[in-house]
C-alpha cells in the first residue's frame, strides 16, 4: 500500500494519495513508514496551498500525530520520534501564521489606500455639490457620495483618516442641507412667477372684458396654485387679482367660482 501511495503522489493524484494514505494508517496505526510518508505529504500540503485549506492539512496531519502516538509502543526512540514531528507540525503552523499575518497586513494597508481614495473623492464631490446649480447634477453627485460613503471601511480608518471623515461629515451635512434649500427655494421661485403669471392674464383679461361665459379661464389661472408655496407678496397680488374679478361678477357667478376654489385641485 505505501508503494500505491508513492506512485499516487510522484502522479501528482492529491486526492487518490490522501485516500491511499489515509486507509494505510488506519490499516497500520503503528508503522512508522506509513505514518511517516503521511503526515510529511499532508504537512508538504499545508505548506503550499492557499490559508484556509492549509489549515485544514494542518489539523489532517495533526490527528494523524496523535492518533500514532496513541497507537504504537511507547520507547525512547518513539518518544523522540513523536516530539520531532509536533516540532515540525508547530514550524508549519508558524509558517501559515506568518502569512495569515501578511495577508491581512496587506488587506489593511489595501483599505488604507482605498479609504485616502474615497475621502479624496468625497472631497471632491462635495465642491462638485457646492458649486451646482443644476437639481439633476445635485441628485448625481448626492448619489455617488452616498455610494462611496457606504464602501468606506470605518473600522479601518486610521486617526489621521478618521479626523478627516468627521470633519466631511460634517461639511457634507452642511453643503447639502444648505444646497436642497436654495433648489427648494428655487422651485418656490419659479411657482411663485407662474403663480403671478396667472393672475396677471386673468386680470387683464378681465381689464379689456375678454370673459368667457362660464369663466374657464378664471377656473384654471386662479385657484390651481397652493396657498402653502406662495409667498406674501404672490398673495397679496392674488387677493387684489380676486378682488377686482368678485367686483365684476354677479352674485350667483360670485357663488359658483367661490365653491369651485374650494373644491379646486392645487398644483403642487
Amino acid at each position: 500500500m505505501l508503494e500505491l501511495f508513492h506512485q499516487y503522489k510522484e502522479a501528482g493524484e492529491t486526492k487518490r494519495t490522501l485516500l491511499v494514505g489515509q486507509n494505510m494508517v488506519n490499516r497500520n496505526p503503528d508503522d512508522f513508514a506509513c505514518f511517516e510518508a503521511y503526515f510529511g505529504y499532508l504537512l508538504f500540503l499545508a505548506e503550499n496551498e492557499d490559508i484556509q485549506t492549509s489549515k485544514s492539512f494542518l489539523q489532517q496531519a495533526a490527528g494523524a500525530l496523535a492518533f500514532f502516538s496513541e497507537s504504537i509502543d511507547i520507547d525512547e526512540y518513539s518518544v523522540e520520534f513523536i516530539i520531532s514531528k509536533e516540532n515540525e507540525l508547530n514550524q508549519v503552523s508558524e509558517l501559515i501564521n506568518q502569512r495569515q499575518e501578511e495577508i491581512t497586513r496587506e488587506a489593511v494597508r489595501q483599505e488604507v489606500m482605498y479609504n485616502n481614495d474615497a475621502l479624496e473623492l468625497l472631497g471632491q464631490l462635495l465642491e462638485k455639490i457646492n458649486n451646482c446649480k443644476n437639481q439633476d447634477d445635485f441628485n448625481t453627485y448626492l448619489n455617488d457620495m452616498g455610494r462611496i460613503d457606504q464602501s468606506i471601511n470605518r473600522k479601518r480608518l486610521s486617526t489621521g483618516q478618521e479626523a478627516m471623515y468627521a470633519e466631511l461629515t460634517e461639511k457634507i451635512s452642511d453643503v447639502v442641507n444648505s444646497k436642497m434649500a436654495y433648489f427648494e427655494n428655487a422651485k418656490n421661485r419659479e411657482y411663485n412667477i407662474y403663480a403671478i403669471e396667472s393672475y396677471e392674464k386673468v386680470f387683464h383679461m378681465f381689464k379689456s372684458g375678454k370673459v368667457a361665459a362660464e369663466h374657464k379661464e378664471i377656473l384654471q389661472s386662479l385657484f390651481s396654485f397652493d396657498p402653502s408655496r406662495l409667498y406674501n407678496e404672490t398673495l397679496v397680488y392674488y387677493n387684489h387679482v380676486y378682488s377686482y374679478v368678485l367686483d365684476k361678477l354677479s352674485d350667483e357667478e360670485k357663488f359658483t367660482i367661490t365653491k369651485f376654489a374650494i373644491m379646486c385641485e392645487k398644483k403642487r
